[in-house]
């Protein structure tokens, strides 16, 4: 999520903001938005998805799938 929201890792965007790593709350009040707008709608969209298919790797590799769609999506609406 963090890739496709700020077009970065989660270590680099702790370190180019000057938050501190793990704690979202050291983190500027506009990524805690696109996080959480980008949680709500990966929720849905999960949610939509239903039951994925498949062993745990595949399962795993569709979900990541899904957030990744659902991340693009809420980075084409909000100026982040």
């Amino acid at each position: 999520m963090t890739r496709e929201l700020f077009d970065c890792s989660v270590d680099e965007l702790y370190q180019e903001t000057g938050g501190k790593n793990n704690n979202r709350l050291t983190l500027p009040k506009e990524a805690q938005k696109a996080y959480i707008v980008g949680e709500t709608v990966a929720t849905h969209d999960l949610n939509d998805a239903g039951k994925f298919d498949g062993n745990q790797q595949q399962v795993n590799r569709q979900i990541e799938d899904t957030v990744v769609d659902s991340s693009k999506k809420v980075r084409k609406l909000f100026p982040w």
